[in-house]
């Protein structure tokens, strides 16, 4: 079985679960996380008695979304290289042949919705908050749009991303950005139960039904849009107010331009 840094891969039978595991950070996630969740993904698409994924978060977080130390990389071709990577992974876990479970809990911030978004299936301990803190930062979300905008309405996106407001785990499963909300004392039995269920289904049936409805829903994450939040999010890392932003959360200040409200 491969072995990662900062994803730990789990097989028990005929189920994959893999956990972001940075922990101490909340699973912010860098470059390495996404290279790594890339090629987990590759890797489980050619094991052919792995019937389900489930990915999930170490620690007290599922994931706080994008490490800014790694995303304030200044050099314009790495910034470039670094939003690619990371629009290849949201776009790898929604391709994903196999049924793609997310299981969050704790904080869910930012870019750590696209990697929810991407699966199939998300369901949510009752301590899940979720949040698009991006623009606070100077930053646009936008290489997670095309998979927010296939679970919430346009006005709601806008809404959540415009004010990057914290929601809880109701708000989330009532807008349909969430699938389930189980309390967090019988999260695995209620997951369990899940599992099994999908597990009945026929696993050829299944690749093909999830196959006809990608081709349906999918125009979103074909690649000439894409390369459209590719080039949005790169802009924006480079940009004065995104630099400035990204410095001033680390530097736990407010941004300049809240000087002027």
């Amino acid at each position: 079985m491969k072995e990662f840094t900062t994803i730990t891969l789990d097989i028990n039978k005929k189920i994959a679960t893999v956990w972001l595991n940075r922990p101490e950070i909340h699973n912010a996630f860098n470059g390495v996380m996404i290279s790594e969740l890339i090629e987990c993904y590759e890797y489980l698409e050619q094991l052919k008695d792995i019937r389900i994924i489930l990915l999930r978060g170490k620690g007290k977080s599922f994931c706080s979304g994008a490490d800014l130390q790694w995303m304030m990389q200044s050099d314009k071709d790495i910034a470039n290289l670094n939003s690619m990577e990371m629009a290849s992974c949201f776009q790898t876990i929604y391709k994903a042949t196999k049924p793609t479970i997310a299981i969050v809990h704790g904080a869910i911030y930012g870019g750590a919705n696209g990697l929810m978004c991407a699966c199939d299936i998300a369901i949510a301990a009752d301590n899940a908050k979720f949040s698009f803190p991006e623009l606070r930062v100077g930053l646009v979300p936008s290489t997670i749009v095309p998979y927010i905008l296939m679970r919430l309405n346009p006005h709601k996106t806008k809404l959540l991303m415009y004010t990057g407001k914290i929601i809880q785990a109701t708000e989330a499963l009532s807008s349909g950005l969430i699938d389930y909300l189980f309390p967090e004392k019988n999260m695995e039995e209620q997951v369990q139960t899940i599992v099994d269920e999908i597990l009945k289904s026929s696993p050829r049936a299944l690749t093909e039904c999830k196959s006809l409805i990608n081709v349906f829903a999918e125009k979103m994450v074909e690649q000439e849009m894409i390369d459209k939040t590719v080039k949005s999010i790169t802009r924006m890392k480079l940009s004065e107010e995104g630099r400035e932003g990204m410095t001033a959360f680390l530097e736990k200040r407010v941004p300049k331009w809240m000087n002027d409200i």
